[in-house]
């Protein structure tokens, strides 16, 4: 899946999740990870196990209603 961002543009995409647990969704391009061109979204289950789902990294940078919510 291949997508196309412009320099000071909205992007919007829409993926498909499979299954529950946590997602990371990020950028291809390895060289520009520092960028912060990433995110972790979460399916719900009420079940959590580590069969289906890890904990957020500590070092995640949180914003909106996530700032406080995390260790």
């Amino acid at each position: 899946m291949g997508f196309v961002v412009y320099p000071n543009s909205w992007t919007a995409t829409m993926v498909s999740l499979d299954n529950q647990g946590m997602w990371n969704l990020r950028s291809a391009i390895w060289e520009r990870q520092y960028l912060g061109q990433q995110l972790y979204l979460r399916v719900w289950n009420a079940q959590r196990t580590a069969a289906n789902e890890y904990d957020i990294p500590n070092n995640a940078l949180l914003c909106g209603k996530a700032l406080g919510h995390h260790p």
